[in-house]
């Protein structure tokens, strides 16, 4: 009895610190690990450099053009719609409305994902809440969401619907961001969206009509970081329809980005790299 007793007991530690490690490889921590980038017009990246603490446009091929500068601090994501620009942070989250000149702290919370889309905007705080904005930034406000499903990995802005992506799925709204509802289809750790389209840490792309419900469309190799279109960039490389893409081999890509003509990708802690059509990569920008 006292053997069983005790061999229940290791087994739940185990199961206690796997549980823990699994979350913590899918926290925001660590500088550089994602960096905050977003599509720019004529196939350029908005690029928010964490070591120079300065907004960039990348256009491959050419020189960064150095836009403004930025709070200091660690960055996790970057919604953008060339005038007015929106910074999660680990220190909280940044608003530009005079197209990155200058910046307005809107919320001291730790913020690890955002998006824009017209006029409504969506920030997630990590282990917190979920705020919007009806006005592009300018003043925010908390919405409902589930208790406890506050782990935010990534926002998705649709005309039909609202998703956020947690470690414990997948949240829509159809009242324009201010109520939300578990997803049904999809697991846990949903750690990327591209409109209906998710990834999450085990490799599981799911595909969906209408944000409510989602059924899995592919399996990949590596964990899904982003989703881009045709293109996802996951812990072992980049993969395009389902099939790995040249140049990168396995490599860690933590962002996929569409900014047409071209796709970009970047490495965790590494360079920026480019491709026209998402299947042949070179470097644009080292990290």
């Amino acid at each position: 009895m006292l053997l069983y007793r005790a061999l229940t007991i290791v087994i739940a530690i185990v199961l206690c610190f796997g549980a823990i490690l699994l979350r913590e490889a899918t926290s925001p921590s660590g500088s550089g690990y994602w960096p905050a980038v977003a599509a720019a017009p004529g196939g350029g990246l908005y690029v928010a450099d964490e070591d120079r603490s300065e907004l960039r446009l990348v256009l491959d091929g050419a020189p960064d053009r150095i836009i403004g500068s930025l709070p200091h601090g660690l960055y996790r994501g970057l919604a953008a719609d060339g005038q007015t620009f929106i910074l999660a942070t680990q220190g909280g989250l940044f608003v530009s409305a005079d197209g990155g000149g200058t910046w307005k702290l809107k919320n001291f919370r730790r913020f690890t994902a955002v998006a824009l889309h017209g006029g409504l905007a969506l920030a997630g705080a990590w282990n917190d809440s979920l705020w919007r904005s009806q006005d592009r930034g300018l003043n925010w406000s908390q919405v409902n969401v589930p208790a406890g499903d506050t782990e935010f990995e990534s926002l998705a802005i649709t005309d039909s619907a609202d998703l956020a992506a947690t470690l414990l799925g997948i949240l829509v709204s159809t009242d324009g961001g201010a109520n939300w509802v578990p997803a049904t289809g999809v697991g846990d750790r949903v750690t990327a969206l591209d409109g209906f389209e998710a990834g999450d840490w085990m490799g599981n792309v799911y595909t969906s009509r209408d944000g409510r419900a989602w059924e899995p469309s592919a399996h990949l190799p590596g964990g899904v970081w982003s989703l881009a279109g045709p293109l996802a960039g996951t812990t072992a490389g980049v993969y395009r329809n389902g099939l790995p893409t040249g140049g990168l081999g396995s490599r860690e890509i933590t962002r996929v980005i569409s900014s047409p003509p071209r796709y970009y990708a970047t490495v965790a802690r590494g360079p920026i790299y480019a491709s026209d059509l998402g299947g042949s990569w070179h470097a644009s920008r080292q990290g």
